[in-house]
């Protein structure tokens, strides 16, 4: 046996599993993102979820201030008859 090329197999090892690791990762961020957007589409909407995020803060939809100051509105009751 001649012995003319040297593989270095431990360099080459190390490469695929360098590789292996980075395929790995890729395929976890893209799972992670699948799985969102699954839920994202199929998952049942609803006005009572709660963010994950609790630095956001939801605003009301009207102001407390404009709803106690409102005048009150003086009415009078009309009514009409219609012939057939």
């Amino acid at each position: 046996m001649s012995q003319s090329s040297s593989i270095d197999y431990k360099s080459l090892y190390e490469a695929a599993q360098l590789q292996a690791d980075e395929l790995l990762g890729q395929v976890q961020e893209l799972s992670r993102q699948l799985a969102q957007l699954k839920k994202m589409i199929f998952d049942s909407r609803s006005e009572r979820y709660l963010r994950s995020d609790p630095g956001v803060i939801q605003h009301t939809l009207f102001d407390q201030d404009t709803l106690v100051d409102s005048p009150v509105v003086e009415t009078q009751k009309i009514s009409y008859e219609k012939r057939k």
